[in-house]
């Protein structure tokens, strides 16, 4: 091998690196974002999750407190009655 062929080949694999890198920096950086609007979605369906939840407890609260309300009124009429 000449010096001229290794010079060549030496600036063949600077520029495909130089030009790969570019490539794989761009592959990583995609994949870091989709992880982190993956997150960010699990983090959103979680929050809608637990307000739902929320939502179920205070009504079935709400149902309670009215059920407790109409026994109480019934046994003041039950007791005015005998």
């Amino acid at each position: 091998m000449s010096g001229a062929t290794v010079a060549v080949i030496v600036a063949s694999v600077g520029v495909l690196g130089t030009l790969a890198s570019a490539v794989i920096t761009q592959v990583l950086a995609q994949r870091a974002e989709s992880r982190r609007s993956d997150r960010e979605e699990q983090g959103r369906i979680r929050d809608q999750q637990a307000s739902e939840d929320q939502r179920k407890i205070d009504q079935l609260r709400n149902c309670y407190v009215q059920l407790n309300a109409n026994d109480r009124h019934y046994r003041d009429v039950m007791l005015a009655y005998a």
